[in-house]
């Protein structure tokens, strides 16, 4: 099975422009929420072995962000609802993921790298990442954000570059580190590509907050999730000390808060 960095002959085709609409999930802030967690939670289970299944006969491989999407999902699956997750069981997100996508046009013949960056573009990077921790963030503190890095003059420069000065081995935006030597010290140069993200956030007024607002009525009232699981979860958070375990918890318990917040303003 091919891997995303897969060294395959280099792909000099043009850059990879879609006829398709952008992967989207239903919008406004409670519909994308909805949606996400449908979507993730199906991620889990034997959709994980239909995940491998369906990508490798249509692509040859699986693409390592919707690898790791489909685990964080295991985190997330068991704390929702039992008349939730029946209601998404037999849908495929899968293939209704690849049926808006030009597979044949757009895909076929290219390398991993270039087919996984193309799948990324129409999923994560504009329903998340420009659209949740963009657009909305950004407005709901009354910020208009710039993202350089998008200039279509840059981006097609980029598309259009050989694999090997994309990625090299596990070393990812190879170009970029490259470009910046001069000014990096070797240790930022070297280091392993990671998101930005927070510390896991239990303590303090934080864990307080999920405290109060977790085990209240008007949580149980939230058709996601199952509010005696996610008490359970409460009830272990003073005993959870691996980073792993307590970064998971966090997100889930995050998940939860967030999805409270969405339900008491929007929906009731």
């Amino acid at each position: 099975m091919a891997t995303d960095a897969g060294q395959q002959p280099e792909d000099s085709s043009p850059p990879m422009a879609s006829k398709q609409p952008p992967a989207s999930g239903p919008r406004g802030a409670y519909g994308w929420f909805v949606g996400g967690v449908a979507a993730w939670f199906l991620a889990t289970g034997i959709h994980q072995v239909i995940l491998s299944w369906l990508l490798v006969g249509e692509l040859g491989f699986v693409p390592t962000w919707l690898r790791t999407a489909a685990a964080r999902a295991s985190w997330l699956g068991p704390l929702l609802a039992p008349e939730f997750r029946e209601r998404f069981a037999d849908r495929d997100v899968y293939r209704q993921f690849l049926n808006r996508m030009d597979v044949a046009g757009q895909l076929k013949a290219r390398e991993p790298v270039n087919q996984s960056l193309y799948l990324w573009s129409k999923a994560m990077l504009p329903d998340v990442l420009l659209n949740m921790l963009g657009d909305r963030t950004e407005m709901a503190h009354s910020i208009e954000g710039r993202t350089p890095c998008l200039d279509h003059d840059l981006v097609e420069r980029v598309n259009s570059m050989p694999v090997h000065m994309k990625i090299q081995g596990i070393t990812e935006k190879y170009v970029l580190r490259e470009a910046a030597r001069p000014y990096l010290t070797d240790t930022v140069c070297k280091r392993q590509k990671h998101p930005c993200v927070s510390p896991p956030a239990l303590g303090g007024r934080f864990l307080q907050l999920l405290q109060d607002t977790l085990r209240t009525p008007s949580f149980a009232s939230v058709p996601f999730f199952d509010a005696k699981a996610m008490t359970t979860l409460l009830d272990r958070l003073p005993q959870i000390s691996e980073d792993e375990a307590r970064f998971r918890t966090s997100w889930s318990s995050l998940y939860g808060l967030s999805a409270h917040v969405l339900h008491t303003r929007y929906a009731q």
